[in-house]
């Protein structure tokens, strides 16, 4: 039997400033699965396996298919890594019917904005969470860490030991190129009254409505995204012959997001020293990365005609 595999995903920075101590968590929790199975398991830190290069769909693609279970480490900084974001997206979306999803809830989260809620975090929020808040100062060699290490071990034993589930179907291809139109569409109108905010004249400060609107970009941005990556699973390989009506929606999606690219360079010149106005724009970067990677996939039903 071949190592059973185990994604980990983390934002590098919480672990530099942790010592180490969230790569670190990974090893242990592998070892104590181990013990408890005999088998062994290969647990993936995106930072060591993952490029985000050219290749990086390929090599998610090929993982998705061995994947038992994927551990995201929540903080702060998670949901600010556009990396972490792709992977929470692919395996919650694409691979959730493939092995346990085990979030870990490292640090405390920021309220949520009422009217404008991450869907990053609403993905997360619909699992059950194992919560080491209190153990984060914890010596590894004490008892309390080491009995939480064993309890993850046996929970991810205990998938795996009754097995991936049959995945369900994918879905309808019409009915999500009906969804990627409909997201194109909100996701064109988000960039355009972002570009206008950033655009208006006045208070050097935030602009009014800046970090409503940043934060319905995002959302926009991350539900697009997800629909993207689902249509293109229904088509089936990328060498697949769509139909007119997913090329269509391929072209549109580029014509639609042309504008991202002159709203990064407007974002990449700004130096704010206020700190909303940076969490903004943090937002406003990241819905852009993420629209950066359906264009990229629906290339592929185009053939690279925008």
């Amino acid at each position: 039997m071949g190592s059973v595999i185990g994604f980990w995903s983390y934002a590098r920075r919480d672990d530099e400033a942790e010592g180490g101590r969230i790569s670190r968590l990974s090893r242990d929790i592998a070892e104590q699965y181990s013990m408890r199975t005999g088998d062994p398991v290969d647990i993936w830190l995106d930072l060591d396996r993952l490029r985000w290069g050219d290749r990086w769909r390929e090599d998610i693609q090929d993982a998705l298919g061995r994947v038992r279970f994927f551990i995201p480490v929540i903080t702060p900084r998670y949901f600010q890594r556009v990396a972490c974001r792709r992977e929470l997206i692919l395996f919650t979306r694409t691979a959730r019917y493939r092995g346990a999803v085990l979030p870990v809830l490292y640090a405390d989260l920021p309220d949520e904005h009422p009217d404008f809620p991450d869907p990053a975090r609403q993905l997360i929020d619909g699992y059950q969470r194992s919560d080491w808040r209190e153990l984060r100062d914890e010596d590894p060699d004490s008892s309390g860490y080491r009995r939480k290490v064993r309890r993850m071990a046996m929970t991810l034993a205990d998938a795996e030991q009754a097995g991936p589930a049959a995945a369900d179907a994918v879905g309808d291809p019409d009915a999500l190129v009906q969804a990627v139109v409909v997201g194109v569409a909100e996701m064109a109108h988000s960039v355009a009254v972002v570009n206008g905010l950033l655009a208006s004249p006045g208070d050097p400060g935030l602009p009014a409505g800046l970090d409503a609107q940043s934060r319905r970009l995002l959302g926009v941005a991350h539900t697009l995204s997800g629909d993207v990556h689902d249509l293109a699973a229904a088509l089936g390989s990328p060498g697949s012959r769509p139909g007119w009506s997913v090329t269509g929606a391929g072209q549109a999606l580029g014509r639609a997001l042309a504008g991202g690219a002159r709203l990064a360079a407007a974002v990449a010149g700004l130096r704010p020293d206020d700190r909303t106005v940076r969490a903004a724009l943090e937002r406003i970067r990241l819905a852009l990365l993420l629209a950066d990677d359906c264009t990229a996939v629906a290339e592929q039903w185009t053939g690279g005609d925008r």
